[in-house]
């Protein structure tokens, strides 16, 4: 979710991915990247995000139903970031990322 600042109570914009990555200190990494819409046509994606979230009776219809992941207390492997670009996940103990794009085609 967007963070506020005291300065002021409305939502700050998100981090790039880029800033997400240096904070975590893998800005070295390579990101798998997937335009969102493409992959909810396909009904998957490289990290089977969507059918996992699916399966456990969350309803994928936005790019911001990919968050519920993070309100999950028995998941530790898989965290979900907004970006200026679109949603980061993390898959921890394998340190990969993936960034599920706003709109269109695969890249």
């Amino acid at each position: 979710m967007p963070t506020t600042t005291p300065e002021s109570p409305t939502p700050a914009a998100p981090e790039t991915l880029a800033a997400l990555l240096h904070r975590f200190g893998d800005s070295r990494l390579k990101v798998a990247r997937i335009k969102f819409d493409v992959a909810l046509a396909r009904g998957d994606d490289p990290f089977n995000m969507i059918p996992y979230l699916t399966r456990l009776g969350h309803r994928i219809g936005c790019l911001d139903d990919l968050l519920a992941i993070n309100d999950d207390p028995e998941e530790e492997e898989l965290h979900c970031f907004p970006v200026q670009e679109g949603i980061a996940v993390s898959m921890a103990s394998d340190r990969m990322w993936l960034l599920f794009e706003r709109g269109g085609e695969a890249t």
